[in-house]
């Protein structure tokens, strides 16, 4: 007489996805946190005391990183609906306005994060 096991393999699985999933989450949480004591510290010692003299270039890019984010949020919506038969509107439009608002965002946050990254 055998006894069938494989059911055992859906939560040994389960377990083990979940567990490296636990691992990765704690590793990248303490890195984000040495990375904010690095900017505390920047900042205590005034290395964005000048960013002010130079507002308006910083405030665009923080304005085209908002458009672009929020331009992905409607653009995924628009998906949704279009998924649904709300909206009628060709695919390849959606997709190419997400492309457009996609790298509107990450470039604008790519060079947000290297001008904090230059000064710290």
């Amino acid at each position: 007489m055998t006894i069938d096991l494989t059911w055992l393999c859906i939560p040994i699985g389960l377990i083990g996805f979940l567990g490296a999933v636990t691992v990765l989450m704690t590793l990248s949480v303490r890195s984000r946190l040495r990375y904010a004591k690095r900017i505390q510290a920047a900042q205590a010692r005034g290395a964005f005391d000048d960013m002010n003299a130079r507002k308006p270039q910083y405030l665009w890019l923080g304005v085209i990183a908002l458009v672009g984010v929020l331009g992905v949020v409607v653009t995924i919506g628009m998906l949704i609906l279009q998924l649904l038969h709300v909206v009628v509107l060709p695919i390849e439009l959606i997709f190419i306005a997400f492309g457009i608002f996609g790298s509107m965002g990450a470039i604008a946050g790519t060079l947000m994060q290297r001008e904090i990254e230059r000064r710290l």
